[in-house]
């Protein structure tokens, strides 16, 4: 898995596109962690290479699709992800419109405003939300939800245009004006299933079923349609200490039949929601001890910004943005060359973060 994530040395791979692919997305819910988790893997990586395309070039898109959260795909792999996890987003857009009393009716009505107002152009969020509640004055709550149910069937699509990593400047603009080679609908919802599920099993292998459904957000039933319409693909896996049998992609197996033990030198710095433990929920528990799994882990079961060392993650880091200084902790005690490799770690990563500002103008 570290080398199929790119986190053991010498990959030699620098292009973001094929890291977010690699790993089916670049976590982004957290400002800081795609470009913590570029920087993990690519030592030489500069912010450029990855606002370049996202922002300039446009052939990378972020857009909420796993668990209804951020992430950072190439063009051709946001169909599936967005497509795959449709029905949870709108399934919450309705969820919210139900509690606010309203129809659906007057929610596409207000939508429908919304599409006409962006026309020809890229607008902040705050922006458009406060022009289409003076051009018509409806429920705010409405029009925030009509811009919510847009972006998630696809009509609209976010745009950072922050200049910095430290800041987000959330814009909208019409897809089809903005990402005109981009079709989000443009294969069924059981087809685009079958391929997260797989991409998934690919980039994590091997998993549980509560692993993939986790991950995905599409629960238990969806995974196990495409487990048996697949199921000439895969082979089941057991590992020692693990209890469930997990599934691997069948001809990933000489792969990891000849694989070696992780150099116990090897040491990465994870970002906040690592795609390296960002993949897996009931199996966890392989990566870390028992002391370190509640310090890893918070309450609502995200990944900390994480030390792996040897595959095991023995500590965590966080940047502290009043100080402009890297914060850490270790769960055990690491060996004097570990330590210094930490430090150097640690240092190099402090300075690509204060290399942008923090203050941006608006």
């Amino acid at each position: 898995m570290l080398r199929r994530h790119l986190l053991l040395d010498g990959s030699g791979i620098e292009d973001p596109h094929h890291v977010a692919a690699t790993m089916f997305g670049l976590h982004a819910a957290r400002l800081l962690s795609p470009w913590v988790a570029m920087r993990a893997r690519v030592a030489t990586f500069e912010t450029e290479q990855l606002r370049r395309p996202l922002v300039h070039e446009r052939s990378l898109v972020k857009l909420r699709c796993m668990r209804r959260t951020l992430h950072i795909l190439p063009l051709a792999l946001a169909p599936v992800a967005h497509l795959a996890t449709l029905d949870q987003r709108v399934g919450s857009c309705r969820a919210t419109l139900r509690r606010i009393g309203r129809t659906e009716r007057a929610l596409r009505a207000v939508a429908d405003r919304v599409l006409e107002h962006l026309t020809g152009r890229t607008q902040p969020y705050r922006v458009l939300e406060r022009a289409i509640v003076a051009a018509r004055p409806p429920d705010a709550e409405l029009v925030r939800l009509a811009i919510r149910w847009l972006w998630e069937h696809g009509d609209l699509v976010y745009l950072d245009l922050s200049p910095s990593l430290h800041h987000e400047q959330r814009s909208f603009a019409l897809t089809a004006e903005a990402l005109p080679g981009l079709r989000l609908n443009g294969t069924s919802v059981q087809e685009a299933r079958d391929e997260l599920v797989m991409a998934h099993i690919r980039a994590f292998g091997p998993v549980s079923v509560r692993d993939i459904a986790w991950w995905s957000g599409m629960g238990s039933g969806h995974v196990r349609g495409t487990l048996s319409r697949q199921r000439d693909k895969l082979t089941a896996v057991r590992v020692d200490g693990l209890a469930p049998d997990l599934l691997l992609q069948a001809d990933d197996l000489p792969a990891l039949e000849t694989s070696q033990p992780v150099p116990l030198d090897h040491l990465s710095l994870l970002s906040y929601e690592d795609p390296a433990l960002k993949g897996y929920f009931e199996t966890r528990s392989r990566f870390v001890s028992a002391e370190g799994y509640p310090v890893l882990f918070n309450t609502i079961g995200e990944a900390r910004a994480s030390i792996m060392r040897g595959g095991r993650v023995v500590g965590v880091w966080s940047w502290n943005r009043r100080r402009r200084v890297i914060e850490s902790q270790t769960f055990e005690r690491l060996p004097a060359r570990a330590c210094r490799t930490l430090a150097d770690r640690l240092h190099d990563m402090e300075g690509f973060l204060r290399r942008e500002a923090l203050t941006v103008s608006p």
